[in-house]
C-alpha cells in the first residue's frame, strides 16, 4: 500500500484534511466505526490501538475526558474523568 487515502497527500507541506463527510468515499483503504455516546464535548485526539483493536479518544469534557474502548463492544470501555483547571 503507497497510499492511505483515494487521493494521495500533495508534496507541498503542511497539514492534509480528510473530513469525515467524505471519509466514505475513500473506502478502499480506509474503514471506519461510528461509536456513539461516548462524549459530551468536542471529541480533540483518537488513537487507535491496533494489537488490542481499541480507541482511546479525548475530550474536553469532565464527564469523559478520556475514554478508552474497544471497537467490537465486547470489552468493558474505561473512562477517566479530569476536572478542568
Amino acid at each position: 500500500v503507497t497510499q492511505l487515502f483515494e487521493n494521495p497527500f500533495k508534496n507541498d507541506g503542511g497539514v492534509q484534511k480528510i473530513f469525515m463527510q467524505d471519509i466514505s468515499s475513500h473506502n478502499k483503504w480506509v474503514h471506519h466505526y461510528v461509536i456513539t455516546d461516548v462524549h459530551q464535548d468536542i471529541i480533540r485526539q483518537v488513537c487507535y490501538l491496533p494489537e488490542n483493536e481499541a480507541i482511546i479518544s479525548g475530550s474536553a469534557s469532565s464527564k469523559s475526558t478520556v475514554v478508552i474502548c474497544d471497537l467490537l463492544g465486547v470489552k468493558k470501555s474505561y473512562i477517566f474523568k479530569i476536572e478542568k483547571g
